[in-house]
């Protein structure tokens, strides 16, 4: 059994919580596959931020900084395309909200009920304390940010 957990680090979620979440998963895994002794981590923001391996005995998992846009639907599908189809357990802890994506919510769906069919794949939002499903996935939001274009006919860019 290979188990990876990916997760958002994007700074829409509490340190705390999510530090909470990630180390009882890691004391589950502990309990219910004594066999696995270390646990594959993506920590992603706008990109992936680190991939690093995990003992799951006698570690704690503490997340380091936080912040930036959140590409979720991005990340699932490039972490998912390196993943060869054995036997997996993948946890992703997020609020599923996603704001700077180039692939669509629908898309991102339907790869994870593709991969689904071969993997035990778990939705956690460690905000509400809860898993939700693969539909639940919230809908993409808009950035914060806006780039401005300025306009042409304005008299100081002319010069």
């Amino acid at each position: 059994m290979n188990i990876t957990f990916i997760i958002d680090i994007s700074g829409s979620l509490d340190i705390k919580s999510i530090e909470e979440m990630v180390n009882k998963s890691m004391e589950a895994v502990e309990e219910y596959y004594p066999s696995v002794t270390s646990i594959n981590i993506h920590e992603f923001n706008y990109k992936i931020h680190q991939s690093f391996s995990l003992s799951v005995k006698n570690s704690t998992y503490n997340v380091e900084d936080t912040g930036g846009c959140t590409s979720l639907y991005d990340i699932i599908h490039i972490i998912f395309s390196g993943m060869k189809k054995s036997n997996h357990l993948i946890l992703i802890f997020s609020d599923g909200e996603d704001n700077n994506s180039i692939m669509s919510r629908e898309d991102t769906v339907e790869t994870l009920k593709y991969y689904n069919k071969f993997w035990d794949i778990l939705l956690i939002n460690p905000k509400r304390n809860r898993e939700y499903t693969i539909d639940e996935l919230p809908k993409k939001r808009k950035p914060k940010w806006r780039l401005k274009i300025p306009d042409i006919k304005d008299e100081k860019l002319r010069k």
